[in-house]
């Protein structure tokens, strides 16, 4: 996807170059994510890529098949792609961990056709406890925030519906 000049530029680095254990743990915990994987269908793909100053980041472009309200994409999804974020930047750290407390402010509509930058950074919190920020730019413009805690899945078995 082209960025316009207007969007900050990520930077050259990809989502490959990370560590071989940041991807074989995206890979493992994450196989069929609606948010960050490239083999499903019908999800967003994302691809976050690690940043210099340690953030990730990926510009996206919502359809209007991901639309609430005619021509503004929907808050859950919305949600969804600044969580992933969130999680990817702990994948991409060698961490993994779920989500445990997420909360979104949504500072104006989100449109559907117009490119985005997401992006993710560590805020505070280590080992088991993780606070996170993200935040969806179009334009240059703050369209949404989160802050979300993580805590870490020190679980050896795969996460299931109901168990951790």
């Amino acid at each position: 996807m082209q960025v316009p000049d207007s969007m900050p530029r990520l930077a050259d680095s990809d989502a490959a170059d990370a560590p071989p254990t940041a991807m074989d743990l995206r890979s493992r915990q994450h196989p069929a994510c609606f948010v960050c994987s490239p083999g499903r269908s019908h999800g967003l793909g994302l691809q976050f890529r690690l940043q210099p100053d340690g953030s990730v980041a990926d510009n996206y472009t919502f359809g209007p098949d991901l639309e609430g309200y005619p021509g503004v994409v929907h808050g859950g999804i919305v949600a969804a792609a600044l969580d992933g974020a969130m999680t990817n930047w702990l994948f991409l750290h060698n961490h993994s961990a779920v989500t445990a407390e997420l909360k979104v402010r949504y500072l104006l509509p989100v449109a559907s056709g117009v490119p985005a930058l997401i992006q993710a950074r560590w805020t505070e919190g280590s080992g088991v406890l993780f606070v996170m920020t993200a935040e969806l730019l179009q334009g240059g413009r703050k369209m949404a925030a989160a802050t979300a805690k993580f805590i870490a899945n020190t679980s050896s078995s795969k996460i299931t519906r109901g168990h951790t």
